[in-house]
């Protein structure tokens, strides 16, 4: 972007300028000119790599999750499904490990190995642990199944579509580069599984509630991760974006972004009731009738 400024400027400068002068600026903008436009061809392929694979594996997971809805009805095997889908996503996430070490006879652990650093990591363990719990009806579960089908797929389409490490190293013959593509794609059929398949009734007050769970529970890893690294004068991982958030909006932080991300849900939700439901089925409905509820107590 700076670059682009300093062009404009030299492009003013050419026009008060004569002779030799005015041939050396123009070369200066040409060659300028050409690095910013072969830039942003590169940039160009890159995204156009990613947004491809992407769009093949959304494809794929909605055809995937329209046939399991169609033709299965069957609770175990639903529970079944979720299980595969939960462990080859933590196999995918530390498949590299080993593919690295038979080709090269080495391989490096990354901290997002050891440690939930990132909102997917949590994730990740989160459906893997209920794809495995047997008490369905427990407060635990409840909140992280809806926590996952919402907020883990949101997190799921993010690592997808502007996932970092591809976007580093385009290319889909280094498997460091295609693995985390593949597991947010696991991890995404997963969570959207849950969704879908009866898992999980999208109802406003209780989604609120379980969005504001999850994020609870990645504050409380975020900050733990942190002050240990920070204890033992390790580099700063930044987990959960806490120390230095991505995107450079003044106010914009992750406080802001989990309350923004509440609100959203609470709204969306609230439209899906709208749209879907009868009104006694509503939240505001079932408010309303507490109040009522509550007049005819104190008559």
């Amino acid at each position: 972007m700076l670059d682009t400024f300093l062009y404009i400027r030299l492009l003013k400068l050419m026009c008060i300028l004569k002779g030799d002068k005015c041939f050396l600026a123009k070369n200066i903008l040409s060659n300028g000119v050409k690095k910013c436009i072969l830039m942003c061809n590169i940039v160009g392929d890159m995204m156009i790599k990613l947004l491809t694979f992407s769009i093949i594996a959304m494809t794929i997971i909605i055809v995937g999750l329209y046939y399991c809805h169609k033709k299965i009805t069957n609770e175990l095997t639903k529970d079944k499904i979720l299980k595969v889908f939960a462990i080859l996503t933590v196999i995918i996430h530390y498949s590299s490990l080993w593919v690295d070490y038979f080709i090269t006879g080495s391989a490096e652990v990354e901290n997002t190995m050891l440690l939930p650093i990132y909102p997917c990591n949590i994730c990740m363990w989160l459906l893997l642990i209920i794809a495995f719990m047997k008490k369905k009806d427990s407060f635990f579960y409840k909140r992280t199944t809806e926590f996952l089908a919402i907020v883990g797929t949101i997190c799921g389409l993010i690592g997808l579509f502007a996932n970092e490490i591809f976007l580093s190293n385009p290319n889909f013959l280094d498997y460091g580069s295609l693995k985390g593509l593949l597991s947010h794609s696991t991890m995404i059929f997963g969570t959207l599984f849950l969704l879908t398949q009866g898992y999980v009734k999208v109802r406003t007050i209780s989604i609120s509630v379980s969005t504001i769970f999850g994020l609870a529970i990645f504050a409380i890893d975020g900050a733990l991760i942190n002050s240990l690294f920070s204890i033992f004068n390790l580099p700063e991982v930044n987990a959960m974006y806490m120390l230095d958030f991505p995107i450079d909006i003044p106010g914009f932080n992750f406080l802001t972004l989990g309350i923004a991300g509440v609100m959203v849900v609470f709204i969306v939700s609230s439209i899906y009731e709208f749209i879907y439901l009868e009104p006694q089925e509503r939240w505001y409905h079932n408010l309303h009738g507490n109040e009522q509820k509550n007049e005819y107590k104190t008559e």
